[in-house]
């Protein structure tokens, strides 16, 4: 998958104004955090649309999340972070990735603008593939009767994806959030589709681990954790120099037994070789965090952790009870 910046786009063949482009995309625009169950669906429905026209499917995301611009105390912390997006949107069949620098200058761009220079003179879209509550332009002004309306005076197509429901409640980034914020780990995998999974680099620690038996990585992750402090069953999947995925415990949060400092330590079972940089899959909620009296005593429930950790068999994602609406075709 190609990841461009918007800056770097050249003109769309055919020069601009209506119906002047004679690019070939299938686009679908938006944050995609997460890229859970409902995004896909939209993003199914770009490709299978796109291999229909013989074009190409490109998703346009924004970096950073407009919120942090426009509501920077109340902003969302990020599902995944920009490299695990990318990942995700590309195993969806995306084959283009444009990144728009959000800022002032395109926060008061209006709805029309929007559309003319991005959609119509730098990508060609032949078809808009956007959910019912896609809002964009100055003030959020813009929705999909507006996406509809502009489409046809530049001659493309919208596509309406359908809301994706799990249990009475439609699918969305911030339900995820919400969830994982909760701990409800096992439900947030089931509403993305796949384990919650952050990744970052190894870095040196206070060695207390591996006194007790139980050596971990220090990780510094990229981007937002969204779990809350507690002990996790994990999959570990090594990057470099040994690739591998391997059943992990992860303690996520204060060191109360030795000092209130806060950490994220994965203990990678079966493993004693030297990583870098790992990507951990949390796979369910094992306790809370909380102080022991002293060293033997930890060590006794480390064993515990990882007793269950090696245990836990992760259910297949449960497809049956979702629901989603047919998506509706405007011209």
């Amino acid at each position: 998958m190609k990841i461009e910046r918007l800056r770097e786009l050249p003109p769309a063949p055919g020069g601009s104004g209506p119906g002047a482009s004679t690019g070939r995309a299938v686009v679908a625009v938006g944050n995609f955090d997460g890229v859970h169950r409902g995004h896909r669906t939209g993003l199914r429905l770009a490709r299978e649309e796109a291999q229909r026209r013989g074009a190409e499917c490109v998703a346009v995301t924004f970096d950073p999340h407009p919120a942090r611009l426009l509501r920077p105390g109340r902003a969302p912390k990020n599902i995944t972070s920009f490299a695990l997006k990318a990942e995700r949107l590309a195993a969806a069949g995306v084959e283009r990735l444009v990144v728009l620098e959000f800022g002032e200058a395109m926060a008061r761009t209006a709805p029309a603008d929007f559309v003319c220079r991005l959609l119509v003179d730098r990508l060609g879209a032949v078809t808009v593939v956007q959910g019912a509550n896609f809002r964009f332009g100055r003030g959020r002004t813009g929705d999909i009767e507006t996406l509809r309306a502009l489409g046809a005076r530049h001659r493309f197509e919208v596509i309406q994806a359908p809301s994706v429901s799990w249990e009475g409640a439609i699918v969305s980034s911030t339900r995820i959030r919400r969830t994982l914020e909760e701990g409800r780990i096992e439900r947030a995998a089931a509403l993305l589709g796949g384990p919650y999974e952050i990744e970052g680099v190894v870095v040196s620690g206070s060695g207390r681990g591996h006194g007790l038996g139980f050596p971990t990585a220090n990780l510094a992750p990229e981007g937002d954790v969204l779990a809350p402090p507690g002990v996790y069953a994990a999959d570990a999947v090594l990057t470099s120099p040994d690739a591998g995925r391997f059943r992990a415990v992860v303690h996520y949060g204060p060191r109360p037994t030795f000092d209130d400092s806060f950490s994220l330590e994965v203990h990678v079972l079966g493993f004693s070789g030297e990583v870098s940089s790992l990507r951990v899959r949390f796979l369910s909620h094992l306790r809370e965090v909380r102080a022991f009296a002293g060293p033997e005593s930890l060590k006794m429930q480390l064993e515990r952790d990882v007793a269950r950790a090696r245990e836990f068999v992760v259910s297949p994602a449960p497809e049956a009870p979702f629901r989603a609406a047919e998506a509706v075709l405007a011209g």
